[in-house]
């Protein structure tokens, strides 16, 4: 079972068979965790196996299946380390993964820039995905990829480049979207992406040129989830 996973971050249900599921497991919050990683179950939670582990420093912040094709999984990894005193957010470890063949294996595609930094270039060293790291794939392009920490990174090649989409204050020209990007969905009927972040509900219809902000009239500002 999972009685030591402490943290889930992300399920990710195969469209077609309910007994077929993943869960990213962030760990223990303090200290190091032998069971951070991507599991499987095949039999609905009875039995799982872990099929991405990196070490114990690593959890898994986020996860996403292409539901047009299930054999396609991303899976972020995030290095950190939390005290009493200190955040250790990110580190040579961390990186963006991704499975062809439902989740038995997985290749590391890249693990720069840092899509955690505060930076518009992603040079920062450090960054901010305690609650922070959102992943979302494109419903009719498995190779574009979205990822949330601080700012919001598209990659058009499967991960294995990643520029900037929205910045949390549009250094540099870049377009704006509020700091810390809890959730980000695709709506696979029209391909819209929504983010959800600390400062409100946004969206793009043009994937990530033009980011728009809707939610103007909600008396409420942090999204965490958005459920299409």
């Amino acid at each position: 079972g999972l009685n030591f996973s402490r943290h889930i971050s992300d399920i990710e249900i195969h469209p077609s068979n309910p007994d077929v599921f993943f869960v990213a497991v962030q760990g223990a919050q303090y200290g190091p965790s032998k069971e951070r990683g991507i599991y499987k179950t095949l039999d609905g939670g009875i039995t799982w196996k872990k099929v991405l582990y990196i070490n114990d420093r690593v959890g898994a912040s986020s996860l996403s299946m292409d539901m047009n094709n299930p054999r396609i999984l991303y899976a972020a990894m995030w290095e950190h380390e939390r005290t009493p005193w200190q955040m250790k957010s990110g580190g040579p470890d961390s990186g963006i993964y991704k499975s062809t063949d439902g989740g038995y294996n997985f290749t590391l595609q890249s693990n720069s820039p840092n899509i955690l930094s505060w930076e518009v270039d992603g040079s920062g060293e450090d960054g901010q995905g305690t609650y922070d790291l959102a992943l979302a794939v494109s419903p009719t392009n498995e190779n574009i990829i979205f990822t949330g920490g601080i700012n919001i990174w598209k990659s058009t090649n499967g991960g294995v480049d990643f520029n900037i989409s929205s910045h949390w204050y549009g250094a540099d020209g870049t377009e704006y979207v509020h700091a810390d990007q809890h959730i980000l969905k695709y709506n696979p009927a029209n391909g819209i992406l929504y983010s959800g972040n600390d400062g409100g509900l946004y969206k793009t219809e043009d994937n990530g040129t033009f980011w728009t902000d809707i939610s103007d009239d909600l008396q409420i500002t942090q999204f965490y989830k958005i459920g299409i």
